[in-house]
């Protein structure tokens, strides 16, 4: 029984070998691996690119969920002159805004600086 188990051990194994190389009893080709990197074409300005994009984006995101609250802190208080703090009272807004301020009439402005100039 014993000599059964390693009999089919070692064919177990034999097969698995004769499967990675192709089943044709060779060794497969080695994968061609670049040796050298690729220089970018252009060069990137400062404020562009993927960390410009990301900024771009939290900028977006920020200024839409800021204006939400805003919006939905007016609509449950009136018209009266907003405070993030008091949309943060309200339950509205979970803290101030590092990117956007409340400016004159209840508009969204950009933080002067938060990095969401344009």
């Amino acid at each position: 029984m014993t000599r059964r188990i390693v009999a089919l051990a070692g064919l177990g194994a034999l097969a698995l070998g004769l499967a990675a190389c192709g089943g044709e009893g060779k060794a497969a080709e080695p994968v061609a691996r670049p040796t050298t990197t690729i220089a970018a074409a252009h060069v990137i300005k400062p404020g562009t690119g993927t960390f410009g994009s990301a900024k771009a984006a939290a900028c977006d995101t920020d200024y839409t969920v800021f204006s939400s609250a805003l919006e939905l802190y007016l609509t449950m208080n009136g018209e009266s002159q907003a405070t993030e703090q008091a949309m943060i009272e309200a339950g509205v807004l979970r803290e101030e805004s590092v990117l956007h301020d409340i400016g004159p009439g209840n508009t969204v402005v950009p933080s002067p600086s938060g990095g969401c100039l344009k």
